[in-house]
């Protein structure tokens, strides 16, 4: 940011003793933006970044669900949670995703990658799994069924071939 005073608050010294909430600066400041970005969408006509001067204020539930799109998602799954601050108070913001995606007409796969050895995939895939399990238990006497493939190493590249080396009464199985 460039500007011709010392900081935001120069507008504001010997200005209602201090008390800038009312307060209105003394002269306006010469600002300027510079601003690389790419904007994926804004429903509200928002002009952003937000110029200089401008009074913000701390989001609330319904602000983060908006701006991460989150107010509109049709066949919601839990998929995680965002914490959040009201006042002195910690907050949880549900992050839900179309379930038609994950599972159903729409999808219906995931795959997970990262760093081994740390059990966050094994983890986010069990509450992913018991989030799924709960949506859909008991709907119209249908059940969820969970197909899992380990792919280290080649175990998946020779799925299709017979296993030679399965012993006897695993193959009854």
């Amino acid at each position: 940011h460039v500007t011709d005073a010392a900081s935001h608050f120069t507008n504001f010294i010997s200005s209602n003793f201090g008390d800038t909430a009312d307060s209105i600066g003394q002269m306006n400041r010469l600002g300027m933006n510079y601003v690389k970005a790419k904007v994926v969408c804004n429903t509200d006509d928002i002009y952003t970044p937000v110029l200089d001067g401008k009074q913000v204020s701390l989001c609330d539930e319904e602000d983060i669900r908006t701006a991460l799109g989150l107010n509109d998602v049709k066949n919601p799954l839990v998929c995680g949670y965002l914490e959040m601050y009201q006042g002195n108070a910690a907050k949880k913001v549900k992050v839900e995703l179309n379930s038609h995606f994950l599972i159903g007409p729409d999808g219906a796969h995931l795959n997970i990658s990262g760093i081994s050895g740390l059990a966050a995939k094994t983890s986010y895939s069990m509450f992913l799994l018991n989030a799924i399990q709960h949506k859909f238990k008991d709907i119209d006497g249908s059940s969820v069924a969970f197909v899992f493939f380990n792919v280290k190493g080649r175990d998946l590249m020779a799925i299709d071939e017979t296993n030679t080396e399965l012993p006897e009464k695993d193959k009854k199985i």
